[in-house]
């Protein structure tokens, strides 16, 4: 997309979201077709600007779409796709997330990951792993957020060591953050596989927001009886 004027890369963004649609949906009513025009317009907005960001952004090349990839993990084993593999420069790996809100760096912190898919990606990866990214296409918040060894100019990718989260959780450097991943990982991993099934929300105001087994698990009697308390 960077080589091509904006002129046909709109263009080819505007075809590839409208393909996309109809493949998704198909079978459009009158009103739906009006419905899907306005939506594709809209996403089609949204990778426009991140493509700008990708342009101002120091030269690199995408090295994998959709990345299939097989692991094991303390017996546990799983089949992972990477929405996207950046190769920088100096030739380290950036993995890429889409999201369509916003993603927080604090996700990918703590002794229970809240969002440990990043992590898992890095893990798994047989190459030198640089930082780990949000593509947001949140309106309003579109470009790259996340955590790297080096900051990544013109992009909210900051250094890990300027996060102050990361050294909050004692993180300052970046083999420590993967020692902490793969521990994390590894007693969730274990913990599946051996069958545990304790009710252990990582934090019931939000990990139990929209869950509707709740009659099941009992964590409102269990928080009634101080077993369970929202950290």
């Amino acid at each position: 997309m960077i080589g091509i004027d904006a002129t046909e890369r709109d263009r080819q963004i505007a075809t590839t979201v409208t393909r996309a649609a109809r493949q998704s949906v198909r079978h459009l009513s009158h009103l739906d077709e009006r419905l899907s025009r306005l939506e594709c317009e809209r996403l089609s907005l949204r990778i426009r600007e991140l493509s700008e960001a990708d342009a101002a952004r120091a030269p690199f090349h995408i090295e994998a779409v959709e990345d299939d990839r097989n692991w094991t993990l303390a017996g546990l084993h799983l089949r992972m796709r990477a929405d996207r593999v950046d190769r920088l420069g100096d030739g380290s790996l950036l993995y890429v997330d889409y999201k369509t809100g916003t993603g927080l760096v604090g996700d990918w912190l703590g002794v229970r990951l809240k969002e440990p898919q990043l992590p898992l990606y890095v893990l798994a990866s047989p190459g030198d792993v640089a930082g780990v990214a949000y593509g947001s296409l949140a309106a309003g918040k579109v470009g790259y957020r996340g955590l790297a060894q080096e900051a990544i100019e013109a992009t909210d990718i900051g250094a890990l060591a300027a996060s102050r989260a990361a050294l909050t959780a004692g993180l300052d450097t970046w083999d420590k953050l993967l020692m902490a991943w793969r521990q994390s990982l590894t007693d969730i991993a274990s913990a599946f596989v051996d069958g545990e099934a304790q009710v252990r929300p990582r934090r019931i105001s939000e990990d139990c927001r929209y869950c509707h087994l709740s009659v099941l698990c009992r964590r409102h009697e269990l928080t009634d009886r101080g077993v369970l308390i929202d950290e």
